[in-house]
């Protein structure tokens, strides 16, 4: 494939976004459903968002118009991926993203898709210029590409400063002291919804995953450590900035750390676990780093299930 579109230079590779915005309206109800609002009665005949099983009759019905109209082929292990000669996608409920040919995003994609449904589109067009998909940003930066997360560090620290005060710079997001227990006094809920747009940050910060990890733990019945332990949080988020992941073009063969000239992709995971460190439930955490051809793919940091026991 790279090859091929090395030689063809007619062939020119575009990523664009596209967001269905009739997509529950499409599918019609299995039986009618007949409600009474404010006294009057009404047939509800298409599904609704938030739909108990509108979300499956949604895919169901996109993916029965893809695969007769576009030709895509879906992948068994992974049904929100498919791809046909022309592009491959990825969809997320009523958001597609796609990596093809320009000629087939604008003269057969987006006509098509269109004249099914009601859509709005973005891609990229050259250095600096960007595209959302799933509140992440995908930018240009030339021969390569920056993923960052859709929400930036200055919103999370407005957001608690406007709440908690002013957050000290810090050099270190957390310390030891957030896997003790916590017998302080309860908290606002405000204190989540700072929690949770720091959820949307970890995915691709691993400097941050543990520490989002453990300060979610204690979501549901917030309290004053917990506080400060997320003010250390927003003080060196405040210290290190916007961090992107960089796309590069893959290198055949060419791993982080290893080098194989018989394969073309090298998938590389790297994992470790701390053994009960935290002291409050008695459970490890474990964490894994995964690369392919020496960029990063994806990060974790999960408290497990079992509580650890003396070997």
């Amino acid at each position: 494939m790279a090859s091929e579109m090395s030689e063809d230079n007619a062939y020119e590779v575009v990523l664009g976004c596209l967001d269905v915005k009739d997509a529950f309206l499409q599918v019609a109800q299995q039986e009618p459903i007949l409600v009474t609002r404010h006294g009057e009665k009404y047939v509800i005949q298409r599904n609704l968002p938030g739909q108990r099983l509108g979300d499956r009759a949604w895919y169901e019905c996109l993916r029965d118009f893809l695969s007769k109209e576009l030709e895509f082929e879906f992948c068994n292990e992974q049904p929100c991926l498919a791809r046909n000669k022309s592009g491959t996608i990825i969809i997320h409920v009523d958001d597609i993203m796609i990596v093809g040919s320009r000629a087939y995003w604008q003269d057969v994609f987006l006509k098509r898709m269109s004249e099914k449904f009601s859509i709005s589109h973005s891609q990229l067009d050259g250095v600096g210029t960007s595209v959302s998909f799933l509140r992440r940003k995908v930018t240009d930066i030339g021969d390569w590409l920056m993923l960052t997360p859709g929400i930036s560090i200055s919103k999370v620290v407005k957001v608690f400063e406007e709440s908690f005060g002013v957050a000290r710079v810090q050099k270190i997001p957390c310390s030891a002291e957030i896997q003790m227990e916590d017998v302080s006094q309860k908290l606002n809920p405000a204190y989540r919804s700072i929690v949770g747009l720091c959820l949307y940050l970890g995915r691709e910060r691993p400097d941050l995953m543990f520490t989002i990890k453990e300060l979610a733990s204690g979501m549901l019945s917030p309290t004053l450590t917990g506080l400060q332990r997320l003010r250390k949080l927003v003080g060196y988020m405040k210290h290190v900035g916007d961090v992107g992941v960089k796309l590069v073009m893959p290198l055949p063969g060419q791993g982080k750390f290893s080098n194989d000239g018989e394969h073309f992709w090298i998938l590389e995971t790297y994992s470790d676990a701390d053994w009960s460190a935290n002291r409050s439930h008695g459970r490890s955490t474990s964490c894994g780093m995964h690369f392919l051809n020496n960029s990063f793919l994806y990060g974790s940091s999960r408290t497990q299930k079992t509580i650890s026991l003396s070997s």
